[in-house]
């Protein structure tokens, strides 16, 4: 009997995969086990090993939040490459201000003619750059952010694998306990039946018959008790795991009994290399190399400067101050503005950025390092 829950906590434990008939098309994934008006007391539906797992994928929120960081980054990534072409600052203002006449010449009115009568004053502009040439600044940024994307997509695939291993490791110990159950079950009535003619031999006064084999069958009957409570125990935890990640509340699984998995190994070198190819996290540190060479190559790029085009405009418009049209006249109240031009801007913080660079380079050198341990972790794994 102790073999038998050690047979259960394998199961539990590792998910040894089982072929049945509960391996099936996927139908459309159920979500209850009755309807709103119908009697809850109403036979469970049996649902399958692949409607679970379509139900998992539509219902489980560690998937759903998998799928939105996905969106996230892809998010990232169309920010990297739209918005440094459009870092543009609009600005508007009203106000008043005292009445001023008169010309560059001549004006009866002071400096700060604040005893005169206050008229409206109206102002808006807008200025920003696009950038031309950066020295492969923005090419790392969307390098970085496509690297994202990359690890946020590889990081659903992983969270959907690891998913539906779950759910076939909490089905197949669900099946493994019912099973075991059914066996205990026969046989607990045989060891009862045995014990009930064991006393009456006893009763009977037969030479034949030993006490003590009274004792070692109640020992006997005591541990099939305890082993079937612990099957029971099992398929609780498993009934709520698959409840967990699938939402299904109310179900059975088909009567079908595990049978054995015929399978030819390969050589070990072949599993290693399927693994370092397909595993998604090896993928993920791979987009981390990415992404971190991705900074690397933009701190460098800092020690040159940016290149761009510079745009501005501006108006304003003040009825109570008298408009000078020459444009060698400075107007605080009433002016337009237009400007173009090519601008460069370039951070001097050499040895800030030269730290700086130091430590990227020292950061992709650790997730260099930390990808050759998952690769030989992962070695050892398979």
């Amino acid at each position: 009997m102790r073999r038998l829950v050690v047979l259960i906590l394998a199961f539990a434990t590792l998910g040894t995969p089982s072929v049945t008939a509960a391996d099936g098309p996927a139908p459309s994934p159920p979500t209850d086990g009755g309807t709103d008006d119908g009697p809850q007391s109403a036979e469970p539906p049996v649902v399958s090993l692949s409607e679970f797992i379509e139900s998992a994928r539509h219902s489980y929120p560690g998937l759903k939040a998998a799928h939105h960081r996905v969106t996230a980054a892809n998010a990232r990534l169309s920010e990297a490459r739209w918005s440094p072409y459009f870092q543009f600052t609009a600005n508007a203002a009203f106000g008043v201000a005292p009445e001023q006449t008169g010309s560059p010449i001549f004006s009866r009115d002071s400096q700060l003619p604040v005893d005169n009568a206050w008229r409206p004053v109206v102002g808006m502009g807008i200025e920003g750059a696009i950038p031309l040439w950066t020295f492969g600044k923005l090419s790392a940024l969307r390098d970085a952010a496509g690297a994202g994307v990359d690890a946020a997509k590889e990081g659903e695939d992983l969270s959907e694998s690891k998913l539906i291993l779950d759910v076939r490791r909490a089905y197949f110990g669900l099946e493994l306990a019912l099973d075991i159950q059914q066996m205990l079950d026969e046989g607990q009535g045989k060891l009862e039946s045995a014990e009930a003619r064991l006393a009456e031999r006893l009763d009977d006064g037969d030479p034949e018959v030993n006490p003590s084999d009274t004792y070692r069958l109640a020992t006997t009957l005591a541990e099939v008790r305890s082993r079937r409570a612990e099957s029971e125990k099992f398929e609780r935890a498993a009934r709520d795991a698959l409840t967990a990640m699938t939402g299904i509340e109310r179900f059975e699984v088909p009567e079908c009994p595990l049978a054995p998995v015929h399978y030819s190994l390969e050589e070990a070198p072949k599993y290693v290399s399927r693994a370092e190819q397909f595993r998604p996290e090896l993928k993920m540190i791979k987009a981390g190399i990415k992404a971190r060479q991705a900074q690397s190559d933009a701190t460098n790029a800092q020690f040159l400067p940016d290149l761009a085009l510079a745009l501005s405009a501006s108006y304003s418009y003040s009825p109570g101050i008298t408009d000078q049209r020459n444009p060698f006249i400075y107007d605080r109240g009433n002016y337009q503005n237009l400007q173009a031009g090519l601008v460069a801007q370039w951070k001097l913080d050499f040895v800030g950025n030269l730290k700086r660079a130091d430590r990227a380079g020292a950061e992709l050198a650790e997730t260099r390092a930390q990808a050759e341990e998952a690769r030989t972790g992962i070695a050892l794994e398979v």
